[in-house]
């Protein structure tokens, strides 16, 4: 296919032409074109492959399978394997082989599948994204390399965002405990009082919130302790128990004010 007249009729987000092939640019006409033909720099911008998708209201039934399927693909014990070649790190040897799909390479960029060892059935599949350098994910954003919101590397897994689990799952760090939830609390006022020499005083606050399994930590007074110890668990639930002691031989006085500490669950 050369030239495409612009006058050829055409209805709003139809397709009008067919082509295996567009050398050229079809402005104002709704081609459909598998492939372009840029060698060298004879014509860089390859045209686009335009597929649609249904209207853009009053559409299809929602929850439909892809406009593209891939069906039947890789599954059993055949391994993982590429579906979309993004960028092909090596062309030349794609080129070369007969049916245009050699062996894949560790520095393609594509999209396939992650079949575990032992195989998987096709309701079983696992998906995955490859890249020689990174993946970036992007919200609001065309991509600039720099303003993503997540991004993975070989070394780390970076946020730009806050990150947040919902209520009621658990996020393990190496061979930890699961953690289901750290929260920040602040009593009220605590009264002032006083330890006896060479003892300890505990006093109890109610806690809305706390479960008796929390364990507290981080527990900050509102003024200095001076010669007094001072540690914190929850005793109940709803209930914090401050621990004071004092090694000294005289008394000593608890600070009075707001103590805040926080809680892992």
């Amino acid at each position: 296919m050369t030239n495409v007249s612009p006058v050829i009729s055409t209805l709003a987000n139809v397709p009008s032409v067919f082509a295996d092939r567009c050398p050229r640019g079809t402005p104002g006409v709704y081609a459909v074109c598998f492939a372009g033909e840029s060698a060298g720099n004879n014509q860089p911008r390859v045209v686009g492959t335009l597929m649609q998708n249904g209207p853009g209201s009053g559409g299809p039934d929602p929850n439909v399978k892809g406009r593209l399927n891939f069906l039947n693909s890789p599954a059993g014990n055949l391994g993982p394997s590429h579906i979309i070649t993004l960028v092909d790190s090596d062309p030349a040897k794609t080129l070369a082989d007969a049916i245009h799909r050699p062996s894949n390479d560790d520095k393609d960029t594509y999209i396939g599948l992650d079949v575990p060892a032992g195989g998987a059935s096709l309701s079983q599949s696992q998906l995955a994204f490859g890249a020689p350098i990174s993946l970036s994910n992007y919200i609001g954003n065309k991509g600039d390399g720099t303003r993503w919101k997540e991004r993975l590397t070989a070394n780390e897994k970076t946020f730009a965002v806050a990150v947040s689990i919902q209520k009621g799952n658990t996020l393990t760090v190496g061979e930890g405990s699961p953690l289901s939830r750290m929260k920040i609390y602040s009593t009220p006022g605590i009264a002032a009082a006083n330890v006896a020499a060479q003892s300890c005083r505990d006093v109890t606050q109610t806690e809305p919130g706390l479960s008796k399994s929390d364990l507290i930590t981080g527990i900050t007074p509102p003024k200095p302790l001076v010669n007094l110890s001072l540690n914190a668990y929850a005793s109940a639930a709803d209930t914090l128990t401050l621990h004071f002691c004092n090694p000294t031989t005289s008394s000593v006085g608890i600070p009075s004010g707001v103590y805040s500490f926080l809680s892992v669950h």
